[in-house]
């Protein structure tokens, strides 16, 4: 027997029925794909993150004539303490030229004053709204500020301004101890700090500086860290 043209309800449905699984399964494979992608762009933006700050950080120390520890410093956030690779605010500070104005006329490479460059962890609730970005909570990572002191006896002038020269480093800094000419600058605001690992080690044998650095985000609301465990770099200081 012959059956008319056509689909009977029954294949209507079964096929219905598939359709709905086929386009159920495509849009959670788009849906996996978004967060798989958003993910990439935030690990991106960490490894950036990481890439300049430890970048910016070696610089500064390379720059460095003498690396301090245990000073009483400005903490950036409108107190003061000590400043200790393995406190509660994880902290080094560098004694760093400031050279010449390139407009000068004298040796643009000429050293005209010091600075102590402190560069200290703080809880991410301590930090002014204008230095947190977006997508953390307070409590998932710290914010790294750099105060950059200066010698009351011999202030670096202004921007552009042409100095004289003080070729010689300072022995000692307890004259930045008392400073109260500092500027704030934030680094970032979503570096971790792990039990056991410090962001900060000083080998007085050896000049050499470690970093290690950790970068917090969130994305569908879940907390990832890049690297899994701290990227780690070594510097030495070289006008010691």
């Amino acid at each position: 027997m012959k059956r008319a043209a056509g689909f009977t309800l029954v294949e209507l449905l079964v096929a219905m029925a598939i359709f709905a699984v086929v386009t159920i399964a495509a849009l959670q494979l788009q849906g996996s794909s978004t967060q798989l992608s958003g993910a990439q762009i935030s690990q991106a933006q960490r490894l950036q993150t990481l890439s300049d700050t430890s970048g910016y950080l070696a610089d500064q120390i390379r720059a460095g004539a003498g690396v301090y520890t245990g000073q009483t410093l400005p903490d950036g956030v409108g107190g003061s303490s000590a400043c200790t690779p393995s406190g509660a605010q994880p902290c080094v500070a560098v004694l760093v030229p400031v050279t010449q104005p390139l407009t000068c006329t004298t040796d643009p490479s000429t050293v005209i004053a010091w600075r102590l460059h402190e560069f200290r962890y703080v809880p991410r609730s301590s930090l002014p709204a204008a230095y947190k970005g977006g997508g953390l909570q307070d409590g998932d990572a710290y914010g790294l500020l750099e105060v950059r002191i200066s010698d009351p006896a011999n202030p670096a002038p202004a921007p552009g301004v042409c100095g004289t020269e003080h070729a010689t480093a300072p022995t000692s800094v307890a004259a930045y101890q008392t400073s109260t000419s500092y500027v704030v600058a934030p680094l970032a605001d979503d570096l971790t700090v792990t039990a056991g690992s410090a962001p900060f080690a000083f080998d007085a044998s050896t000049n050499i500086v470690t970093l290690r650095l950790q970068s917090a985000s969130r994305t569908q609301g879940k907390l990832s860290l890049t690297p899994a465990t701290p990227y780690e770099l070594q510097v030495k200081i070289r006008n010691k």
